[in-house]
């Protein structure tokens, strides 16, 4: 029982480090955007947040009205429901968006950026280990099962 409950966090905890890594990825876009086509806010949501790796973004492509406002409930729908963490860095990337001059957005954008695509490498790399790990475990009960079995 506790090997599933382990298997279940460890699948939990991927899922985070990919929210983290398809959001580093939209921050870049959207910073790609701003330097070179200087789209407005509603615009680089638009484009930027994709459907990518099973995370569904779609509420970012829908914002209309208040920015920070709509922003905020796109990020409470989309984000933190897989991390909290990936929910106030992503929060605060919005909250960027269209408050500075140009050159100021893209530096915070980047500071935000890095930090996404840290945490998610760290945690790729913490779990790689593991996913052999329950790989192994997986066919030994197996393996255990059908030898009860026989």
């Amino acid at each position: 029982m506790s090997t599933l409950s382990s298997m279940e966090a460890y699948k939990k905890r991927w899922r985070e480090a990919e929210i983290f890594l398809v959001l580093a990825d939209s921050l870049s876009y959207i910073k790609a955007l701003l330097r070179f086509q200087s789209k407005d806010v509603y615009e680089l949501s638009a484009a930027a947040m994709t459907d990518r790796m099973g995370f569904s973004l779609e509420p970012f492509r829908r914002i209309s009205g208040d920015f920070s406002l709509g922003w905020r409930s796109c990020c409470l729908k989309a984000v933190y429901p897989v991390s909290r963490e990936a929910y106030s860095v992503i929060l605060e990337a919005g909250s960027v968006l269209g408050q500075m001059d140009l050159e100021s957005q893209l530096q915070r954008l980047s500071v935000l950026e890095d930090r996404l695509r840290s945490r998610g490498e760290a945690l790729t790399k913490e779990l790689r280990p593991l996913k052999k790990l329950y790989l192994c475990l997986g066919a030994f009960f197996g393996l255990m099962i059908i030898i009860t079995l026989i």
